[in-house]
C-alpha cells in the first residue's frame, strides 16, 4: 500500500501560513487607528483636569475616549499577535486547535480576516490536513 502524495496539502498549509501573516501586518496597520482616536481623547482629558477650574465632565469624556482607544488598541495587537503565531504554527504544522480558534476569532475582523478565517477552516477541517499535523515536520 502505498503513501498518498500530501505535496497539494502541505503546499496549502504554508499558502495559508504566509495569509495569515499577511493579514497580520495588515491588521497591525489598521490597528494603529485607534492612535490618532487617543491623542485628542489625551488632549482632551487634559485640559479638563488642568487649569483653574476642573471641567468635571470634560474629565469623563475625555477618561472614557481614552480608555476606549486603549481598549481597542489592546484588543488589536492581541488579534495581530494570534495571527503571527498562527502563522508560525501553521508553516511548522503545530498546535492545530491553536489555528482553528483563530481562525474563528479572525471571522470577525472584516473584511480580509472573513476571507481568511473561511478558506483556513475549509483547508484545516480537511482529514489529510489534520492529519499532517500529527506527523513530525522536518526542520
Amino acid at each position: 500500500m502505498s503513501t498518498p502524495d500530501l505535496s497539494d496539502e502541505k503546499e496549502q498549509v504554508r499558502l495559508l501560513a504566509l495569509f495569515h501573516l499577511v493579514v497580520a501586518v495588515l491588521a497591525f496597520l489598521f490597528s494603529l487607528i485607534p492612535l490618532l482616536q487617543l491623542l485628542p481623547a489625551a488632549a482632551l482629558l487634559g485640559d479638563a483636569l488642568s487649569g483653574p477650574q476642573r471641567d468635571v465632565g470634560g474629565a469623563i469624556a475625555g477618561g472614557l475616549w481614552v480608555a476606549g482607544a486603549s481598549a481597542l488598541l489592546l484588543a488589536s495587537w492581541i488579534v495581530v499577535c494570534a495571527l503571527i503565531l498562527s502563522g508560525s504554527f501553521l508553516r511548522r504544522r503545530r498546535h492545530y486547535t491553536f489555528c482553528l480558534v483563530v481562525s474563528a476569532v479572525v471571522f470577525f475582523v472584516v473584511p480580509l480576516g472573513t476571507v481568511l478565517a473561511v478558506v483556513s477552516w475549509i483547508v484545516l477541517l480537511r482529514p489529510e490536513v489534520k492529519a499532517l499535523f500529527a506527523e513530525p515536520v522536518a526542520a
